[in-house]
């Protein structure tokens, strides 16, 4: 259960990378990739009900992309996740993958652990206010792989720890359903912060459902 459980989190992490540049009324969100880029996160997560005792499980992971090549709009990212911590115990080894995203945040090559880590952007630009959905097929290895929808409204640029973000808040529906906030850097577009708080629902091997109160706390390093 606690395999599952981590698995599915690293997918719900969900992170982001978009150049956002200001176009016409409205901003312009695309991922913007370099050769060589290397992007280092600290994630940090709680999720409660697991175990004997029932209380909230802690679980920590460091989570890295590396840029291997950029072509025709499309970057290859070495991903590698974990080590994964609950407590003070390593509970699974760093997990690689090699994954291929578009300029618009999606997966367009190779699947795996990690290929779930950018929000698919708008087509277009977005005002203040506006909003956009996009779903991503989840699997915590019990029965099919589910949808999760994300909707993102953009709610304007402000500066944080020194540097200027573009906030986003995300409600979540579906297999995880929730709320948080996503703090994405101006400059290169880079995921800065996220905090997110959600409902986790997995089916069991008995055929019966559960719903784990879920955190996922990213930052930047």
């Amino acid at each position: 259960m606690k395999k599952l459980a981590l698995m599915a989190f690293v997918v719900l992490a969900s992170l982001s990378s978009a150049q956002i540049t200001r176009q016409g009324a409205g901003y312009l969100f695309r991922m913007k990739f370099v050769t060589g880029q290397v992007m280092k996160y600290s994630v940090v997560s709680t999720m409660g009900g697991i175990g004997a005792t029932g209380k909230p499980m802690e679980i920590s992971l460091p989570m890295i992309w590396k840029v291997a090549s950029v072509a025709g709009g499309v970057a290859t990212v070495d991903t590698t996740v974990g080590p994964v911590t609950v407590g003070k115990q390593t509970m699974m080894q760093p997990t690689k993958n090699r994954v291929q995203i578009s300029s618009q945040g999606k997966v367009v090559g190779n699947t795996g652990v990690g290929q779930q880590v950018a929000p698919s952007l708008p087509t277009g630009p977005v005002k203040i206010g506006q909003s956009w959905s996009s779903s991503s097929a989840i699997s915590t290895g019990m029965g099919p792989a589910q949808d999760v929808k994300a909707t993102y409204t953009f709610k304007g640029l402000r500066s944080m720890g020194g540097k200027q973000v573009a906030e986003l808040s995300v409600l979540t529906t579906g297999q995880a359903s929730g709320k948080g906030s996503m703090f994405l850097l101006v400059s290169d577009g880079s995921l800065f912060q996220s905090r997110l708080a959600m409902d986790l629902k997995i089916q069991n091997p008995d055929g019966k459902g559960s719903t784990y109160k879920v955190t996922a706390n990213i930052d930047r390093k």
